[in-house]
């Protein structure tokens, strides 16, 4: 499910904190999140600073998420996540 230009303007350069609220009550937002590997719990954070990427919990969901996409879509191919 691809971001339509409209609302991919309508997000310009917003903290992804931001215009995931804005969107939050829109259709199927929870399909939305799930098509674009967004972990839906990061959505009621109050921050979206990370402070090292290894560290930080909502890169590591995500890479979870394409971790398992990408498993469950290529089942021949080893994925591994590295630190």
């Amino acid at each position: 499910m691809p971001i339509l230009i409209k609302t991919n303007i309508k997000i310009g350069d917003k903290n992804p904190l931001h215009y995931f609220r804005e969107f939050k009550n829109s259709d199927n937002f929870d399909d939305i999140l799930k098509s674009h590997l967004i972990p839906k719990e990061f959505i009621e954070k109050e921050e979206f600073i990370p402070e090292g990427c290894r560290d930080f919990p909502y890169v590591r969901a995500r890479a979870e998420l394409f971790y398992q996409k990408l498993k469950d879509e290529l089942p021949d191919v080893e994925v591994i996540i590295e630190e």
